[in-house]
């Protein structure tokens, strides 16, 4: 990836949490990104991976988040906000995939979740599955 007017950032130490970040940033607001993928995660050690614009992977302690930033504003929501609550699932059991710079996959609790984001730059749930469904009955 090639960085044009943005810094690339290599590695970052914030309050005794390592982070990597691999890609290009122009946009305000990654130390919040860094704390709050930090505390979502509940990791000290993580990986950031620019996605699309405003749009990062986080990874680390063997979970996987997503992060939007809608409009670039520095704001981050990632979709497991809103999918602990519709698949009935801790945040802490699920787990997000980057699927297209639209869609991230959900997992966790035996359901599976695609999320695309929305015309006000939130997650929107677009297709859900689960494990019972399908069971032959």
């Amino acid at each position: 990836m090639a960085c044009t007017s943005s810094v690339p950032i290599v590695l970052t130490t914030l309050f005794a949490t390592s982070v990597t970040l691999i890609g290009c940033y122009s946009g305000p607001g990654i130390e919040q990104l860094k704390v709050k993928a930090a505390a979502d995660l509940t990791c000290n050690q993580l990986t950031l991976n620019q996605l699309a614009n405003c749009m990062y992977a986080a990874d680390g302690c063997g979970r996987k988040d997503v992060y939007l930033s809608p409009y670039c504003m520095g704001q981050w929501i990632s979709p497991l906000d809103r999918a602990a609550f519709e698949l009935s699932c801790p945040r802490e059991q699920l787990s997000a995939q980057f699927i297209s710079d639209l869609s991230v996959g959900v997992s966790g609790c035996d359901k599976k979740a695609v999320y695309i984001i929305g015309a006000q730059g939130n997650w929107i749930m677009n297709s859900v599955s689960d494990k019972d469904q399908s069971k032959s009955h």
